[in-house]
């Protein structure tokens, strides 16, 4: 018990940053380069302006992100991956290789589990 304890908490406290429907979505955009915020909104499959602005906001607070106001007319936001941020890459990275090497056996999951949340709704 104690084994559970010691790994669970850290390793739940780390993936709460980072571990989201957009927030990984939100990390892989601003790893290719710097994006605003309507780019973002159209690079991310799926996702609402209200949903993205309140990921930024908290990816802000947790230091992943940043913003900056370009000095031009009209002012807008420029979204880019902090120092702290970038430490996930590999991780993002890993997860992206491990999806590669399992994709049908994934692809196999996810069917099966729509297939059943279709069938829980009746």
């Amino acid at each position: 018990m104690a084994i559970k304890n010691s790994f669970d908490s850290p390793l739940r406290n780390a993936l709460d940053l980072f571990v989201d429907k957009y927030k990984i979505k939100i990390l892989f955009q601003l790893m290719i380069g710097d994006k605003g915020f309507n780019q973002l909104k159209i690079d991310i499959e799926g996702i609402n302006q209200q949903i993205l602005s309140k990921q930024l906001k908290q990816m802000i607070k947790d230091k992943l992100i940043e913003k900056n106001i370009l000095k031009e007319f009209p002012k807008r936001p420029l979204y880019k991956i902090t120092k702290f941020g970038k430490t996930l890459k590999p991780i993002i990275n890993g997860i992206l290789r491990w999806e590669k090497i399992n994709v049908k056996a994934i692809d196999k999951i996810i069917r099966r589990n729509k297939k059943e949340s279709l069938y829980d709704y009746y």
